[in-house]
């Protein structure tokens, strides 16, 4: 008899290494301790899990990826989407987890590009792809719908004191696209029959404003600016100072443009002063 620890091990790896209409190895000596009824076989009862651990799988994809799957068809997508089942699997106890890399794999299957018509055709699917996985993580993750704030300022004059400390949202994302993703999401044409846009540097937040998926387009400083936030830095002062030599601005330039930046990030709650909610003793 083997050991049940045994017998879980093997059954995870049948199910998360094989393709649904593989056999099982019957070398491993397990096989046999499925019970056979109904005239279902050992092996085919077992294929009824791979099956629909499979399909589990890919309606995740599917779920994950709406427009994109749209975009390229359901057959071209589920080319991608089985090898990236089979090839990449599951790793999380969460399904949450399980479409991160999905992106990544894309742009690694896709072949080099001969031209730059090659190089939009084989790169746009992958930013779609990153786009929609951060949207999925800005709804799971935290924002500050749960803490009680305090009214911010609407005041642009709060723009000048530098001296103020600020964090960002958990659930806040940031991507740099060389197309226009959002024009495209908003695009009134079915995903199937829209074009891909021109090819255009653009830097866009994502974050969720009381439980509410928000995008923004940003300005390269306002990207970086927010940056530097999601990446722990706490002094406006001190995040200016970083981002001045990636911008090519002055901090006066800087400081003159945050009169209004500001104000709005505190009002779309892409930014809060720490200690601006009540109880925030950081």
């Amino acid at each position: 008899m083997t050991d049940l620890a045994d017998l879980q091990a093997w059954l995870q790896a049948q199910l998360t290494g094989k393709s649904a209409d593989e056999q099982p190895n019957p070398a491993l000596g397990t096989l046999p301790q499925i019970i056979k009824t109904n005239g279902v076989s050992p092996a085919q009862r077992l294929r009824v899990y791979t099956s629909g651990y499979y399909l589990r799988l890919l309606e995740c994809l599917q779920g994950d990826f709406p427009v994109l799957r749209a975009f390229l068809s359901d057959e071209v997508f589920g080319i991608f989407a089985r090898g990236y089942i089979y090839s990449v699997g599951s790793g999380s106890y969460s399904l949450l987890d399980f479409s991160k890399n999905f992106p990544d794999f894309l742009l690694h299957m896709s072949p080099p590009a001969q031209n730059e018509e090659e190089w939009k055709q084989y790169r746009f699917p992958y930013e779609l792809a990153c786009l929609e996985r951060l949207m999925i993580e800005v709804a799971t993750d935290h924002g500050f719908e749960k803490e009680t704030p305090h009214v911010p300022e609407n005041n642009i004059w709060m723009g000048l004191d530098t001296e103020r400390v600020f964090k960002a949202p958990a659930c806040l994302r940031l991507l740099e696209a060389n197309f226009d993703l959002l024009a495209f999401l908003d695009d009134p044409q079915p995903p199937e029959e829209r074009i891909i846009p021109p090819q255009s540097k653009t830097f866009l937040a994502l974050h969720r404003r009381n439980y509410r998926l928000q995008k923004h387009l940003l300005e390269p400083w306002q990207y970086h600016l927010l940056h530097q936030f999601k990446a722990g830095e706490t002094s406006l002062n001190s995040a200016l100072e970083k981002i001045a030599s990636l911008t090519h601005q002055s901090l006066g330039e800087l400081r003159a443009a945050l009169l209004f930046f500001l104000p709005f990030c505190e009002e779309q709650q892409l930014l809060c002063r720490v200690g601006a909610f009540i109880g925030d003793e950081s």
